[in-house]
């Protein structure tokens, strides 16, 4: 890629400024990232991300990547006859750090406006599914918190089920994480309720035995 084709834009967490080399194509696809004034040294163009979008250096790596080459860690490996699956997934602790880190990605791109990168961080939550009912609270409270969340998303139907699936698991064992997020918006809290109402012994999932 030529220099005319890069800009680096500029993440300070904790004091430090971190630069970070990014395809300005990408960039173009933020009418946030888009609208930020460039300025420009010899190394090229550059912004300056602002502080008030609190999004921490460490968690704006992958989507560093994404803008800098499409993608970002761990990767979708799709074969033909199977469902999509990501790379390197070994253990079970693998999947917990992959399903936190996608939903930071999903929280970061919503802020940034990024569409095509929330596309890509839901396609590669999906095929973690189920996860654990502890891993579920964390990463929807990371997606829900996260700035103009669309409710009504093609995100929304996948974390309801989930909750409704495993909903008295989570109330047994994780009561007062469960209340709080399904406090915490509206939407949420009446689709899984919905969903119970329509077919209570989807609830039962993590019971068995």
């Amino acid at each position: 890629m030529s220099s005319d084709q890069e800009c680096t834009i500029i993440v300070s967490g904790g004091g430090v400024a971190t630069p970070f080399l990014v395809a300005k194509n990408r960039v173009g696809e933020s009418e946030l990232l888009g609208s930020l004034t460039r300025l420009s040294n010899e190394q090229g163009e550059v912004l300056h991300l602002p502080a008030e979008l609190d999004i921490a250096t460490v968690r704006f790596m992958p989507v560093a990547d994404y803008l800098r080459t499409g993608d970002f860690a761990p990767h979708l490996i799709a074969k033909p006859g199977t469902l999509p699956q990501l790379e390197g997934l070994t253990r079970p602790e693998d999947n917990n750090d992959a399903a936190e880190k996608l939903a930071w990605v999903y929280n970061i791109a919503t802020k940034l406006s990024l569409g095509d990168l929330q596309m890509l961080a839901m396609e590669k939550l999906r095929t973690l599914y189920p996860l654990s009912p502890l891993q579920l609270l964390v990463v929807t409270k990371i997606i829900v918190n996260g700035s103009d969340w669309d409710p009504q998303g093609s995100l929304m139907p996948w974390i309801v089920d989930h909750f409704a699936e495993y909903y008295f698991q989570l109330m047994e064992d994780h009561g007062k994480q469960l209340s709080r997020v399904l406090q915490s918006n509206d939407a949420l809290r009446m689709g899984v309720h919905e969903k119970l109402a329509s077919d209570p012994s989807m609830g039962l999932r993590g019971l068995d035995g």
